[in-house]
């Protein structure tokens, strides 16, 4: 027999170059299953790492925006004065046998007044604190309130045009 010859070692990396592939078709159905069910846990793994990097940059985001509507830039805006409190109007109303006493239960006094009962309107000239208004059920327009009729809170209005226009705060005593 003879002495073979010892390999001579390759003076560097060789290229190589590939030019065609043979995989049966079964194996290949199997490597790419396998891809496919690799990049599940990846897929979870990425949407958990993005939700977090999402939820840290809305909150610095909100941070930012809420930080500069404390701190607006410039001077403040003045402040508006406030305004006093109007006062109310207050009145009772309360059927007697022959119409309607209206009491004036505020410190105001109105003129040009009109009481509005169901739709039957009728004009009070003025309304003071010192002494309740009758108004006779005849100068309701529209021939009065017919009898039995039940009348609620609702359906009573009192305005007065002057010195300021107001709507009153109605209570019906019955």
């Amino acid at each position: 027999m003879s002495n073979p010859e010892p390999p001579q070692p390759m003076p560097g990396p060789m290229r190589v170059s590939v030019v065609d592939f043979d995989m049966p078709l079964g194996s290949m159905i199997l490597m790419l299953l396998k891809w496919a069910i690799a990049a599940v846990p990846a897929m979870l793994v990425l949407t958990v790492v993005g939700a977090i990097v999402g939820m840290v940059m809305a909150t610095l985001l909100t941070g930012a925006a809420s930080f500069t509507s404390v701190m607006p830039r410039g001077t403040a805006p003045a402040a508006e004065p406030t305004k006093p409190s109007t006062p109310t109007l207050v009145v009772t109303v309360r059927q007697t046998r022959d119409g309607w006493s209206i009491t004036n239960d505020s410190s105001l006094a109105g003129q040009n007044c009109s009481l509005s009962i169901a739709g039957h309107a009728a004009n009070i000239p003025e309304l003071s604190r010192e002494k309740p208004v009758i108004v006779a059920s005849s100068a309701l327009g529209g021939g009065g309130i017919p009898e039995g009729a039940r009348i609620t809170e609702r359906d009573i209005l009192v305005f007065c045009a002057a010195p300021e226009a107001r709507q009153a705060r109605v209570y019906l005593l019955q």
